[in-house]
């Protein structure tokens, strides 16, 4: 064959490889479009606000699909050079599949929870009880579970790509709940012609499991999320994750580290039925004893806005911030979180309001402890529903906040709403330290420029407290429990990093939320700490000194009568509803007594209860279901989590009907205790 001849050959070919892959794109394109014609009647009838999105979308001016010699499409992310895949996208992604499946990521939670034995509440000694089981189970030193088993309870699919790889993975496995994040809209817009999103959808929903999707969010946009269905849907629904990510990007390695970095914050904090009841206990002596409730007034933010307020902590900052303090004692309301009251006493510096949040006796006996009652006895307190009701005697006048999510909140609410047609409002991203409660009033209030000042959340060496704190007190008694566990590092407000455990920095994130909810406001981070976003940092030295207000003592009043009611409702035993509560755990009896033999039964059981559950809240009987909502995660979060942990199915199912009686007998003390413990006030005080 002459040169010519094979120059007429390699185009004869060229021409036919063209051909066919005309035959191809005509196909695909055929196929894409009945595709995505199907997938948008999907989401209309599942997800219609991603659907919206969908119909509004205008595809950028280089929007293309390509196809692969396979007949499958591929596609050139923005802010990439090369296409997803490769010329067969499905052998691509089986072999992904194939790895992660054989050794993936997971979420994980190690329980134990440390005995207390000398502690009578129920949620306790069945936390010691459940304890113990554990322990047991995990002596038995069983291997662990390594390869994706053909149902687990939850998946975290990061980056959807053209989602090729979710079609094959939920063909082979299956999930309670599936969360699906894509942060580029647009390719998940690419995957609507390459996917059948309508049948996964469709077999999802058949099925009676749980897909979530989450497409063109941020990382910030993507906890927010995660924090909403752990409040309407439980933690229980991702604390036993399969964790996948479908390709590198900047967006989806954020939403990565953000899921594992923040994942302490769904473990901490659920709340139990012991505290429940002693915060529903407390708010109905508030009402009782007619306190004045904070009524929200929007139409007063104007009014306070170019008053200074300096909210005081009492982390080791406060002490470079004394000299700044005297100085403006008469020039900014000052608000004192907590312990931080003795401190400024100690400086000759008397706040405007005091903060407390704790709702045990100890809170009190710490109170009578170090103080002589006259002191509080010229003081305002700012408090919260579910606040010991014996604290509030001790002062000149207090105001009671509603906290929420708790049982108590949510009863006030309904009771306001009954008797006034109006919902009182609770305190946003008031926890979990007594100093997020004093940043929400000052916001609440409508105080625009407001200067955080010992509120460190973590420490650049061992000092933990100010100096003036009652925890260097030679005759200490009170701990310094927080700041045990300082494993974590944070970036620092002033450049040195600091030192911080997980209640801290969760207390941290809590403030940048608040921060991020209010509009044409100032915060300042005053002093080494935390950096706090959404906070100006600034050293003490760099606020300027604030002019005297005019009559401070008259400006605070107003404030007070401003925001605050005294009797605004009424206490209706009736609507306790305590024949219902008996009913709502006789009930969750009832299902943790059938029998299981496999942990896809179990994992059903534990399904059914908590959906039974949550079907209260929002309702008018949701102050019971906050009575539960923590008992039942306590119980089913390490329950869920050691059902697929070891690949002895006998040994776990074994162990999980072990785990069921404990948690019947702990419904059972709850369903006899409430109607015998509704208006007890707290017991356990300070041990001196």
């Amino acid at each position: 064959m002459n040169e010519f001849e094979k120059l007429i050959q390699d185009a004869e070919l060229a021409v036919a490889k063209y051909s066919e892959h005309q035959k191809l794109e005509q196909k695909f394109a055929e196929q894409a479009s009945l595709r995505f014609s199907d997938n948008i009647s999907a989401f209309e009838q599942f997800y219609p606000e991603i659907a919206k999105a969908i119909l509004a979308h205008i595809p950028s001016s280089d929007f293309r699909i390509h196809v692969t010699p396979s007949g499958h499409g591929n596609y050139v992310p923005r802010n990439a050079n090369v296409p997803l895949y490769g010329d067969n996208p499905m052998e691509t992604v089986h072999e992904q599949i194939e790895k992660n499946v054989k050794s993936g990521y997971y979420s994980l939670t190690n329980y134990g929870f440390g005995a207390h034995d000398d502690d009578p509440r129920i949620h306790v000694r069945y936390m010691n009880k459940l304890d113990e089981e554990i322990k047991k189970l995990n002596a038995e030193n069983a291997a662990v579970l390594t390869e994706l088993p053909a149902h687990f309870p939850s998946a975290m699919i990061f980056g959807v790509g053209l989602g090729y790889h979710l079609t094959e993975l939920l063909s082979k496995h299956s999930f309670d709940y599936v969360f699906v994040c894509e942060p580029d809209f647009e390719l998940f817009y690419a995957s609507l012609f390459c996917t059948d999103w309508a049948r996964m959808i469709e077999k999802i929903n058949s099925a009676g499991q749980s897909l979530f999707i989450q497409v063109g969010v941020s990382y910030q946009d993507f906890f927010r999320f995660l924090t909403t269905i752990s409040n309407t849907v439980g933690v229980f629904s991702f604390v036993r994750c399969f964790c996948y990510q479908h390709y590198p990007s900047v967006e989806v390695n954020e939403l990565i580290e953000t899921f594992f970095d923040r994942y302490i914050e769904f473990q901490l904090g659920f709340g139990f039925y012991n505290d429940a009841i002693t915060g529903l206990s407390h708010v109905i002596h508030h009402i009782e004893n007619k306190c004045s409730f904070y009524i929200q007034n929007h139409s007063l933010a104007k009014k306070y806005a170019n008053i200074p307020v300096f909210v005081v902590g009492n982390g080791p900052s406060l002490d470079e911030s004394y000299e700044l303090l005297l100085r403006n004692k008469d020039s900014a309301i000052i608000i004192a979180a907590g312990t931080a009251l003795n401190s400024l006493l100690k400086m000759g510096i008397t706040p405007d309001f005091h903060v407390l949040v704790e709702r045990t006796k100890s809170t009190y006996d710490v109170l009578i402890d170090t103080l002589p009652t006259n002191v509080y006895a010229e003081l305002n307190l700012l408090t919260v529903d579910v606040m010991y009701p014996d604290a509030l005697d001790l002062y000149k006048w207090c105001g009671v906040a509603l906290k929420g999510p708790e049982a108590a909140t949510t009863f006030v609410q309904f009771q306001s709403f009954v008797q006034h047609n109006y919902l009182m409002p609770s305190m946003p991203y008031c926890g979990p330290m007594v100093s997020n409660l004093a940043v929400s009033y000052a916001l609440q209030f409508g105080f625009s420029d407001i200067y955080l000042i010992g509120i460190n959340n973590g420490s650049v060496d061992k000092k933990t407290h100010s100096k003036f704190s009652i925890y260097y007190d030679p005759k200490n008694r009170y701990g310094t429990a927080l700041t045990n566990g300082s494993n974590r590092t944070a970036e620092g407000n002033l450049g040195l990093d600091v030192k911080t455990t997980d209640l801290l920095y969760i207390s941290k994130k809590q403030l940048e939320a608040l921060i991020s909810g209010v509009k044409n406001k100032y915060i300042y981070n005053v002093g080494h700490g935390a950096k706090i976003e959404g906070a100006y940092p600034l050293s003490e030295d760099m606020v300027l000194d604030q002019k005297p207000i005019y009559n401070k003592a008259e400006v605070v009043e107003q404030i007070k009568s401003d925001y605050f009611k005294s009797g605004f409702i009424n206490f209706d035993q009736s609507m306790l509803q305590i024949s219902f509560f008996e009913d709502m755990c006789q009930h969750i009896i009832d299902i943790s007594s059938e029998k299981a033999s496999t942990r896809v039964e179990a994992s059903k059981i534990l399904k059914r209860q908590s959906a039974y559950l949550y079907a209260h809240d929002s309702t008018a009987h949701t102050h019971l279901f906050h009575m539960l909502k923590g008992s039942m995660s306590y119980y089913h979060c390490p329950i869920i989590t050691l059902l697929y942990r070891f690949e002895n199915e006998e040994l776990t199912m074994n162990y999980f009907h072990k785990f069921m009686q404990l948690w019947i007998g702990y419904l059972t003390e709850m369903k006899n205790d409430f109607r015998l413990s509704w208006n007890k006030k707290c017991e356990a005080g300070l041990v001196r």
